[in-house]
């Protein structure tokens, strides 16, 4: 029978495997981590709150909005992230000489604008998607029922694409009963 491992091979294993843990929790990894998670939530909301108007643009019946968010889409989308870092961080001081001397233009700044130039080209081509995917029924009903396009926008009308959300409107404009016109009136008032 072939003798096992040997006890110094084991030994040297198990203290890599207790260094590579031990790193993982240095108070530098877990700070960076923390930057990471802040970074990417703030991203995501200001991502979340600029797509919509990018996504009606690209729709646009204005040829210069349409053009506009088209041609933003098409450059963002197509750049890779690490190049938008490099640009933003490195060439925007070359362009703007101001933001070599200002306080605010970290490292930070820097990864929040150009992550968040690229998150809402995607994110207003998938909301594109969604607001597409509302049914022109849904939207003709609300036009009989007389609700302002503001208000039947969101009121679950059309935003029902882009959440998919259970609204009075949404789960009810089939089965027009009593309550569904009352409630629906209520939205409209």
């Amino acid at each position: 029978m072939p003798p096992g491992p040997d006890p110094i091979t084991r030994a040297s294993t198990k203290s890599w495997i207790v260094g590579v843990l031990n790193a993982l929790v240095t108070p530098a990894l877990l700070w960076g981590a923390g930057v990471a998670v802040l970074l990417s939530a703030l991203v995501f909301a200001v991502s979340f709150l600029l797509c919509l108007p990018m996504a009606l643009w690209l729709d646009a019946p204005q040829a210069p909005l349409r053009i506009f968010a088209r041609s933003y889409t098409w450059m963002f989308r197509a750049a890779p992230l690490l190049l938008m870092l490099l640009l933003v961080w490195n060439g925007l001081p070359q362009v703007i000489p101001a933001l070599i001397r200002s306080d605010w233009y970290s490292p930070f700044a820097a990864a929040f604008l150009a992550m968040s130039l690229v998150t809402v080209a995607y994110m207003a081509e998938i909301m594109r998607g969604a607001l597409r995917s509302v049914g022109s029924g849904q939207k003709d009903a609300a036009r009989a029922l007389g609700l302002r396009p503001f208000l039947s926008f969101f009121s679950g009308n059309s935003s029902s694409g882009a959440t998919r959300g259970s609204t009075c409107v949404d789960e009810r404009i089939v089965k027009l009963g009593e309550a569904d016109v009352a409630c629906i009136h209520n939205l409209a008032t």
